[in-house]
């Protein structure tokens, strides 16, 4: 008897929760932009917005907040790429092996970036003999965010050379850039070196500072581009919410203030060489759809389970440029289910519509 009270007790409970579930899903499905101008207006030291329109600033809120990056720091990774083809250190022609990008693959990290980009390139005839071209790694690192082929081309470009291009870019509130898809694995790789269970291992990697963190990434990116079996060695403990939201905290920093300049200058040829500029705007480019007003889109955005962020720019055919940096780092993250089916609306709907544009402008002062 006691045990089918407990039982059914059990599946009251588990339906209830199921039912909270659908209703909250249903709440989120419903909001709108409005409901993403409130979360910047009631939370801003979790966000951060910049946007600057034919060379005026118009949004600056938050915007020296320095936040973690996630994949937008990818931008600096595709400039220093596009610098090192222009001056021809690099051929952007040169086969690569996908046997070489898959030394840097560790399953459930990038949201199957990588198989997504992989069936692009069958797809489109990009592999031969199984290689793809060194031009195709650098979209897919920025176009579908493949870890894996960001971490080859910081082998390719070398760090010291992608953090000289930081002060290039004129970055000076940027935090120095380490292998940051190898640090996801740093509990596992303390787990497995010092022969200690994961709590201690977190603890551990909590503890250190941001200079001894990326020296940590770096000891796991050079075995991870030694020995291929070490992708799957620490792949095998799968890493908790506590361990993302840690090594999220570990992550480079940056404002959208410099990100949204910098796109701006990326956008106006500014900074980088003539040819580095057209490689650059082919990496970054985003085909409008047949109805949009803009005819050159460029974008990057980066998430982990408590970061959202959105860069991007835009022309218009009467040659209207805009540049944004949006960045929302949400601890918990409880509201990001939501916000990142609605943050493009809301950009959408701020590039649209004037009246909309304009009540931003005015509240986000």
């Amino acid at each position: 008897m006691i045990y089918i009270i407990i039982t059914v007790s059990i599946l009251v409970l588990l339906g209830l929760f199921i039912l909270m579930g659908v209703i909250a899903k249903r709440m989120d499905d419903r909001k709108t932009e409005e409901h993403v101008l409130q979360f910047l207006l009631k939370h801003p030291d979790r966000s951060s917005l910049y946007i600057i329109e034919n060379d005026r600033v118009i949004v600056d809120y938050q915007s020296d907040r320095k936040m973690p990056l996630a994949s937008v720091v990818k931008i600096i990774i595709a400039a220093e790429f596009a610098e090192q083809a222009a001056a021809e250190q690099l051929d952007i022609h040169e086969r690569v092996g996908l046997g070489e990008l898959e030394r840097f693959y560790i399953p459930g990290t990038d949201g199957a970036a990588h198989p997504e980009w992989l069936d692009d390139m069958k797809q489109n005839g990009h592999i031969q003999d199984g290689q793809v071209p060194l031009l195709q790694v650098a979209k897919g690192m920025i176009q579908y965010s493949s870890n894996a082929n960001t971490e080859y081309l910081l082998e390719r470009l070398g760090l010291e050379a992608i953090n000289r291009r930081l002060e290039k870019l004129g970055m000076t509130d940027h935090d120095v850039i380490y292998p940051i898809s190898s640090a996801m694995m740093m509990t596992n790789y303390l787990m497995e070196m010092e022969r200690i269970p994961q709590r201690k291992a977190l603890i551990e990697m909590s503890s250190y500072s941001y200079e001894v963190y990326a020296e940590k990434a770096k000891e796991i990116f050079e075995k991870l581009k030694a020995d291929r079996s070490w992708s799957a060695r620490l792949n095998r403990t799968k890493r908790s919410r506590k361990i993302q939201d840690a090594w999220t905290l570990k992550m480079p920093s940056a404002t959208t203030k410099q990100y949204a300049h910098l796109l701006c200058n990326i956008q106006k040829g500014h900074l980088l060489s003539e040819r580095a500029h057209a490689l650059m705007m082919e990496i970054m480019h985003v085909t409008p759809n047949p109805q949009s007003k803009f005819i050159q889109i460029g974008s990057k955005g980066g998430s982990t389970l408590s970061v959202l962020n959105q860069t991007l720019y835009c022309e218009d055919g009467e040659g209207n440029r805009i540049q944004i940096a949006f960045f929302i780092h949400d601890p918990k993250g409880y509201h990001l289910m939501w916000l990142e089916n609605k943050q493009l609306i809301f950009l959408k709907k701020f590039m649209y519509e004037q009246q909309f544009r304009e009540r931003v402008c005015s509240e986000l002062r």
